[in-house]
Order: C-alpha cells, then sequence, then structure tokens
C-alpha cells in the first residue's frame, strides 16, 4: 500500500485548489462589476385577446 499522505499536505492541497477556484472565478469577470448587455426580456404580448375569433385551438 502507498505511503499515507500527512496532514499537512492534505491541508495544504484544498487551501490551494480553494484559491485556484477563487482565481478562476474572478479573472473571469469583467473589471467593475458591469455587464455588457442587461437582460431582454420577451413581451407578454396584447392584454387583451380578441374572443370574436375562436380558432379551435389552444392559445398560449
Amino acid at each position: 500500500m502507498p505511503d499515507k499522505l500527512s496532514d499537512r499536505t492534505v491541508i495544504l492541497a484544498i487551501a490551494l485548489t480553494i484559491l485556484l477556484l477563487f482565481g478562476l472565478i474572478f479573472s473571469t469577470r469583467p473589471p467593475g462589476g458591469t455587464r455588457e448587455s442587461p437582460l431582454l426580456w420577451r413581451d407578454s404580448g396584447p392584454a387583451d385577446p380578441s374572443p370574436s375569433r375562436p380558432t379551435g385551438t389552444l392559445q398560449i
């Protein structure tokens, strides 16, 4: 069986992994926290659909 890792080595590996993750997360964010384009929402359509035109299908 291979030699076991010491507690110090495991803690160091976990700490380096967390630092690497934070580095990757913050390096991909734009500086200033501004987004290039805001979220675009679709219009909800007409508020009152015309009931005089039944088509026989479900309108969503």
